[in-house]
């Protein structure tokens, strides 16, 4: 772990390929690396807290997901990517609440790795996905038609037979891609052609 203690000890926060060694590095030692991952998810730079939820996201530990969930609310926006992209890798139905929120947020990249997250966690998110798919809230709307689409589960073809022909056109888009994608596209023809 010398190594790990030489990198961080002259860590600059924009030598991305040294933040890509120690990233390495923590996953590599995994519970051994425990007490530095803790130390930089209370350091005050943003970088280092993400890179740590990073790190812890890839051990599944049990510290994982404590670290994750509390990273959801840090005021730092990479923090919260870093922990969002987290949950896809760990998913967790006790993140639901929090990972719906980030759905409706008007910053795409939040609502687009909140809706991945939900995705891993597929079943479990379907009832939450389908009442936002009701609600009237756009940015949430079109990233909930998306998650259903990417659901491999026969509980999303309700709510996006129900989107078909929405007034949004991403909505009805992937309305329409989930049902293709589970070979219930709908082809229309004419009798008399």
């Amino acid at each position: 772990m010398e190594d790990l203690h030489a990198l961080l000890h002259e860590l600059k926060v924009n030598d991305y390929e040294q933040i890509e060694q120690i990233h390495a590095l923590l996953i590599n030692y995994a519970e051994a690396a425990l007490p530095v991952i803790n130390e930089l998810l209370n350091s005050t730079d943003s970088e280092k807290r993400a890179l740590a939820i990073s790190a812890l996201s890839h051990l599944h530990h049990p510290a994982s997901q404590p670290a994750l969930f509390h990273s959801l609310s840090d005021p730092d926006l990479l923090v919260r990517y870093s922990a969002l992209l987290g949950l896809r890798r760990q998913p967790n139905p006790m993140a639901l609440p929090a990972l719906v929120r980030f759905l409706c947020e008007e910053d795409p990249l939040l609502a687009r790795l909140a809706t991945d997250a939900l995705i891993a966690l597929g079943e479990d998110s379907i009832p939450a996905l389908a009442e936002i798919l009701e609600r009237q809230y756009p940015h949430g709307r079109i990233e909930a038609a998306r998650a259903l689409a990417s659901i491999d589960h026969e509980d999303v073809m309700q709510p996006l037979l129900k989107a078909l022909g929405d007034r949004s056109t991403l909505v009805d888009y992937w309305a329409r891609e989930g049902l293709n994608r589970r070979g219930l596209g709908l082809v229309f023809f004419s009798p008399g052609a």
